[in-house]
C-alpha cells in the first residue's frame, strides 16, 4: 500500500509506516496507527518497533494557530526568503 492511502485510511492518525522503496510517495507496509501520539509512543516502545517512518496523517498546526520558530543565535536568512506576518492581538 502506498503512503498517501495510509494516510487517507486513518486521517489524524500517528502512523508507523516501513518503506519498501524510495520517493514522496513509497510502497511500504502499515505497522502500527494511533490518534493519541503518547499512546502510539507507547506502543512502539512496548512491541520494540524500529527503522519506521514515522508521520501525522493530518494538520500539524491546527486551524487558527500559526508556528513561529526562535533562535537565540545569530542565523543567516537570505532577505528574499523572510515573510513577515501581522498576528491578531
Amino acid at each position: 500500500m502506498r503512503l498517501e492511502d495510509v494516510k487517507r485510511l486513518h486521517p489524524n492518525e500517528w502512523i508507523a509506516f516501513r518503506p519498501l522503496g524510495e520517493g514522496e510517495n513509497p510502497e511500504g507496509r502499515l505497522i502500527l496507527h494511533h490518534p493519541d501520539r503518547r499512546t502510539f509512543d507507547k506502543e512502539l516502545i512496548e512491541r520494540g518497533i524500529s527503522d519506521v517512518y514515522i508521520t501525522y496523517a493530518g494538520p500539524l498546526v491546527r486551524e487558527g494557530f500559526s508556528v513561529m520558530f526562535w533562535s537565540r543565535g545569530p542565523i543567516s536568512v537570505r532577505p528574499s526568503a523572510l515573510r513577515v506576518e501581522m498576528l491578531p492581538g
